[in-house]
């Protein structure tokens, strides 16, 4: 990395050490004004990128692969 690059980045992280401060304070103020309806509406908007399709299983490959791991640590206990 040449000098000017390390110079940019000092200077990238310098400005949002500064304003870090400001926006947390902006965040914690935005969230104190939200109403329920509003809250509601942005919780479902945020899960919207996780479960993108109306039909999904819900997280159910989670589920197996837990009692996957399950049956695994039960056969480790029967046979070490």
């Amino acid at each position: 990395m040449d000098d000017q690059t390390k110079r940019e980045l000092t200077e990238y992280v310098d400005r949002w050490r500064l304003a870090a401060p400001a926006l947390d304070e902006q965040r914690l103020s935005e969230l104190g004004c939200l109403d329920d309806e509003t809250a509601r509406l942005m919780t479902l908007d945020l899960f919207s990128m996780w479960r993108p399709s109306e039909c999904d299983e819900f997280g159910a490959e989670l589920v197996e692969q837990q009692r996957v791991f399950q049956l695994w640590r039960q056969r480790q206990r029967t046979h070490p």
